[in-house]
This record gives C-alpha cells, structure tokens and sequence, in this order.
C-alpha cells in the first residue's frame, strides 16, 4: 500500500476536508493507498509537497513556505 502524507497552505486542506473529501476518499480506496495531509501556516495556497508517508522522503515540490 502507498501511503502519501501532503503539505498544503491552511486555506487548501479546508477546501479538501470540505469540497472535495469524497473524491479523495475515492481515491485512496481505488487505488489502495492512504494519503494523509498536514497544513503550514506560512505555505502560499499554490505550494504543496508531496512525501512518502513512511520515511518523511520529499518525493515532489512546488514552491515553498513563504517567509514572515
């Protein structure tokens, strides 16, 4: 089984406990794997990394925290 843990910006991992949590949901149970997600407060909405959920290994990135 894959497990996937996902860094988001706060505004992001509402919107996916919310809006799309049955999607996800599906996902997880198609493709036997479980994905677990985590918010940063700094993170810009458009930033997110992906890590494997074992290791804490950074599998894929796209833009960091922003700064305070």
């Amino acid at each position: 089984m894959v497990e996937l843990q996902i860094v988001v910006a706060p505004s992001v991992l509402e919107r996916l406990r919310t809006e799309d949590e049955a999607f996800l949901v599906e996902l997880q149970r198609r493709y036997t794997g479980r994905l677990t997600f985590k918010s940063e407060l700094h993170r810009h909405p458009e930033s997110f990394c992906i890590a494997d959920g074992q290791t804490g290994k950074i599998l894929y990135s796209v833009g960091e925290a922003k700064t305070v």
